[in-house]
């Protein structure tokens, strides 16, 4: 049996999950803001009442969808640029960066791919049928409000991993950073 990369007899490296409580707080309390406005809308009894309701919640959540997707796709060519900084500076990164760098690629893949289903979803035209039971929009309904707060919290997540990301980003580059602006005050050519 194979042992991933920072497992010590099996467990974990409790290095690798570092920012990742501040990232989950985060990514629950969208989702749960999402979900809170579902309930001050109230609750939906009537079929008619949620096809009408979701009319409208589907134009919000084709951008909703378009951004996920944007956003997630930004976010993984950064990676990919922040991965380029970190060549020059490979021997002063811990590993549980680079497994920071590879989580949030996964999650923001796993967000894009999201994105594209939500888009996939909603390109069913559920609503011009008639022949679809009035009970099948307030479930479809749900389902969709749960979806978005789902996206939503998942999206946050990944920001909030990101910015701790270029946080220890600049933490390790912010010295040599440091000493040239020291050596160019020292240096009177450079004036």
């Amino acid at each position: 049996m194979t042992r991933r990369s920072g497992d010590k007899n099996g467990v974990a490296d409790p290095t690798s999950f570092i920012g990742t409580k501040k990232a989950l707080t985060g990514g629950v309390v969208a989702g749960v803001i999402v979900l809170s406005a579902q309930g001050l809308v109230g609750q939906i009894y009537s079929g008619l009442e949620a096809r009408r309701l979701l009319a409208g919640v589907i134009s919000s959540a084709l951008f909703f969808g378009s951004s996920i997707i944007t956003g997630s796709a930004t976010i993984l060519a950064l990676m990919l640029t922040m991965l380029s900084l970190t060549k020059s500076w490979d021997d002063d990164f811990e590993p549980s960066f680079f497994k920071r760098i590879e989580r949030i690629g996964l999650l923001a893949t796993i967000s894009l791919i999201g994105g594209i289903v939500l888009l996939l979803f909603l390109s069913v035209p559920v609503q011009e049928s008639d022949d679809v039971p009035a009970s099948w929009f307030t479930t479809i309904y749900y389902i969709l409000i749960s979806y978005i707060a789902l996206l939503s919290g998942l999206l946050v997540g990944v920001v909030l991993m990101l910015y701790n990301a270029i946080t220890s980003l600049i933490d390790v580059v912010r010295p040599s950073l440091d000493a040239e602006s020291e050596d160019e005050a020292e240096d009177p050519q450079t004036r």
